[in-house]
Formats: structure tokens, sequence, C-alpha cells
């Protein structure tokens, strides 16, 4: 079955925003620890969840978890800038 509604469609009990999947509230916390699992960072996270996932303020819920994480923290701390080019 395929009820469609603007950019929200259900499939097959799947809801679907575009073409993300809509993540209940009961399960956001499941999938912020899957996106987080390898620790890529806050902007490889967003990229990440934009392709495949949604609920509404995802960005925020990101933000604060990247934002409460040791080994982000540590990790960003330690990465070294590219030398500017002439």
């Amino acid at each position: 079955e395929q009820i469609n509604d603007g950019s929200y469609s259900v499939i097959d009990g799947v809801i679907l925003k575009n073409n993300r999947v809509f993540i209940p509230s009961t399960l956001r916390g499941n999938v912020l620890q899957e996106l987080h699992y390898t620790h890529l960072g806050m902007t490889k996270m967003k990229q990440l969840a934009r392709r495949y996932v949604y609920w509404p303020r995802i960005d925020r819920d990101i933000e604060n978890m990247v934002k409460s994480c040791e080994s982000c923290a540590t990790n960003q701390k330690n990465t070294t800038s590219a030398p500017i080019h002439p």
C-alpha cells in the first residue's frame, strides 16, 4: 500500500519524508547511536543522516550528541589545518 500526502508518504507501513525514513521519537536515540558509531564528526553525521533518515530538529540532536562526546572533542582538537597555499 502506498499513501502520498505532499512530502510524506507511507510505503508498506514505513513513513517517508521525501525519500528519507521518518524516525519515530522512540527510536531516535538508537539511530543517533548508529550515526555516531564511528565518531565521524558533526558535519559527516549530518550528511549521512540527510541521505537516509528524518525527524524534526535532527540537526540539533546530532549537534548535542557530538558536543557531549569526549572522543569527538578530543579528535576535533587533534586535527591539524592544511597549510595555506599561496
